[in-house]
């Protein structure tokens, strides 16, 4: 399982399947019998369909069993699982304690994608687990790192220095641009506003505007504070002024005497 395919198994349509799944079999592991809260159950897919997503499978195709009984299905018990040569891929924040680690079963909100050339696919693991396979701290790194830019980015979304004005919030001077997520009836859209310089003539600089007027839609405004944050940090931006050949905050422009 690659990381795009394990993102599948979170969306609501797959918690949906699995639910009635679970519930025409009875809330019983089809394996060994046991129920809930005894253990946790799962459902497993009895073939794969090149194509189909999760959620799509016939319900014969489907069958309902506990933790324990698919991880034999999937041979992803400890012992059949290599101890060590794992290569570390990287780390996805769920949003909530949305997952479960495929090595020990504990529910998780960071998952930890790990390779290793003798095992048949991606393996999703906690953070404990990353560490002891890879024999390598890097993994709990990587989680706190994640979780410091989760607080950095909430902070920011709950900033006092977002001002409302009539039908927009605006926030002065973050990282050299003005934000302005304007609220339409339908959604919020994302301005942004920066400075720069031309030369002048005789001599000095003079104080040019450029506005960016975002065409996405975002259905809440926090949803647009979390994605201009992003676009502004990650680079998303920049890249943007690069490629329409644009100035960059603060630059200054020199005219040619020729």
């Amino acid at each position: 399982m690659n990381k795009q395919q394990a993102k599948q198994y979170r969306k609501p349509s797959w918690k949906e399947r699995c639910r009635q799944i679970i519930e025409l079999d009875g809330g019983t592991c089809q394996v060994c019998g046991r129920k809930e809260p005894d253990v946790v159950l799962q459902v497993h897919h009895k073939k794969y369909i090149q194509g189909k997503k999760p959620w799509e499978y016939n319900q014969q195709d489907l069958i309902t069993l506990c933790k324990g009984c698919h991880a034999r299905e999937h041979n992803l018990l400890p012992d059949a699982i290599p101890q060590s040569g794992w290569k570390y891929e990287g780390v996805d924040d769920l949003g909530g304690v949305n997952g479960v680690c495929e090595l020990c079963g504990t529910e998780l909100r960071y998952e930890h994608y790990l390779f290793h050339p003798d095992y048949d696919g991606y393996l999703s693991v906690g953070c404990d687990c990353a560490c002891k396979l890879t024999n390598s701290e890097y993994p709990s790194i990587a989680e706190r790192d994640m979780q410091l830019e989760e607080e950095r980015l909430q902070r920011f979304v709950d900033s006092p220095r977002w001002k409302h004005r009539k039908n927009c919030y605006i926030y002065e001077n973050y990282e050299k641009y003005k934000i302005m997520i304007v609220e339409m009836p339908y959604g919020c859209y994302v301005n942004l506003f920066y400075k720069y310089y031309v030369q002048l003539e005789y001599g000095g600089f003079h104080e040019q505007e450029h506005k960016i007027s975002g065409k996405k839609k975002f259905p809440s405004l926090e949803d647009a504070k979390r994605h201009i944050y992003k676009n502004i940090t990650d680079g998303t931006v920049l890249s943007y002024l690069c490629k329409h050949e644009l100035p960059e905050p603060e630059e200054r422009i020199y005219i040619s005497e020729e």
